[in-house]
């Protein structure tokens, strides 16, 4: 027997006039998927669209020089976050505070893409740094007078991305079985183009 978020899921992919109107009446937005999978991107273009506040983890959780936060700092600056009325939340940390952000999010978008896609992402953008683009950065990472670009893909993070559809994927997927909110599966940049351009679509005709 199927679960309700799948059946949900099913016809999600198959309808996106169907959660572009549920993505321009919702409030709090969670943006999951792996390392490289577009998550930074498409939520700051969904923002755009809907005009709510994105809230990266990596500008939350990271400090000046890539140092790591004391965890009580890491949970006050996320949970003042996640009190708020209205936000695009972006980021995975699926062994971190998840089943506290599927409970507040009114909508859930899993970006369910390819490997090689995901992996293709994190080459890129680690060009990008290691060239001098500070663009992707978190913020107090970028901000830090002592950041100097490295080359970020070691073993320990390459097998993350390659092994994410294998071991993490599926116990995100059960994960999401007790939220309330739906669940909407985009597997590739055209499925995420095509939603947005729906949304941008949706959001002429009410305001027009």
């Amino acid at each position: 027997m199927h679960h309700p978020a799948d059946s949900y899921i099913h016809q999600a992919r198959a309808d996106h006039t169907l959660y572009a109107h549920r993505l321009a009446t919702a409030r709090r937005i969670l943006v999951l998927g792996s390392p490289g999978s577009g998550k930074s991107v498409f939520a700051t273009q969904l923002a755009r669209l809907t005009r709510l506040p994105v809230v990266a983890l990596d500008d939350l959780y990271w400090e000046a020089n890539w140092q790591r936060p004391e965890p009580a700092v890491f949970a006050g600056r996320f949970f003042g976050e996640l009190s708020r009325s209205a936000w695009i939340m972006e980021g995975n940390y699926h062994h971190t505070y998840l089943d506290e952000r599927l409970r507040q999010a009114d909508l859930i978008i899993f970006l369910d893409v390819s490997t090689i896609t995901a992996l293709w992402g994190v080459v890129m953008r680690s060009l990008k740094r290691y060239t001098g683009d500070r663009s992707t950065l978190p913020v107090q990472v970028a901000a830090g007078a002592q950041y100097r670009p490295r080359w970020e893909l070691g073993p320990r993070f390459l097998w993350l991305v390659l092994s994410f559809k294998l071991k993490i994927r599926p116990l995100m997927l059960a994960t999401f079985r007790a939220a309330d909110a739906p669940v909407v599966m985009l597997t590739s940049r055209r499925e995420m183009r095509s939603l947005l351009m729906t949304l941008d679509m949706t959001r002429s005709k009410q305001e027009a």
